[in-house]
C-alpha cells in the first residue's frame, strides 16, 4: 500500500473527498510524463519526489544553523568557495591576504564539520550563492530560505 493510500486510510479520507494536494495541470502533466518515461505508477513517483524534497529541505535547514554562526567575512569566503573560486581569487575579490582566506575557510570548515571546500560544496548543494559574485551580502537575516534555489 502506498504512503498516500495509507494516509487516506488513516485519516479516513476518500479519493473523491477534498484532495489532500492540489497541483496545477501543467505540473500534473509533467509528473505524468515523467512517470510514463520511467515506467512507474504516478502515485509512487509523487510520493518519492515528496520524500526527496522534504529530506533536501531538512538538510538545508540543518545547515543553516552553522551558516548563522559565520561572520560576514566567513560567509563571503564560504560563498565564493562554493562558487568554485580558488583561495587566490577569493583573496583578490575580498581584498585580503591568502592567509586570511585560509583562516576564514578553516573556521567555516570547522563550523560545518567538514574537511575540504569540496565537502562544503556538497553540504551546501542547492544553496544559491550567485548574489555573492558581485560582492553582495543578500541574506543577512533571510531565515535560510533566500539561500535555496
Amino acid at each position: 500500500m502506498s504512503v498516500l493510500n495509507h494516509i487516506f486510510q488513516t485519516l479516513d479520507l476518500r479519493r473523491n473527498a477534498r484532495p489532500l494536494l492540489v497541483a496545477n495541470p501543467e505540473l500534473l502533466a509533467l509528473l505524468d510524463q515523467l512517470a510514463t518515461e520511467e515506467g512507474r505508477v504516478l502515485d509512487e513517483l509523487v510520493e518519492e519526489l515528496l520524500y526527496e524534497a522534504i529530506a533536501e529541505r531538512h538538510a538545508a535547514a540543518e545547515n543553516f544553523e552553522p551558516w548563522q554562526e559565520l561572520t560576514p567575512r566567513e560567509k563571503q569566503a564560504a560563498a565564493l568557495a562554493c562558487l568554485g573560486y580558488t583561495n587566490l581569487e577569493i583573496a583578490e575579490r575580498m581584498v585580503i591576504s591568502g592567509n586570511t582566506v585560509k583562516t576564514h575557510l578553516r573556521s567555516v570548515l570547522r563550523k560545518f564539520n567538514v574537511n575540504s571546500k569540496g565537502q562544503l560544496r556538497e553540504v551546501l548543494t542547492g544553496w544559491d550563492f550567485s548574489g555573492w559574485i558581485d560582492g553582495q551580502d543578500l541574506w543577512p537575516d533571510a531565515g535560510g530560505y533566500g539561500l535555496f534555489t
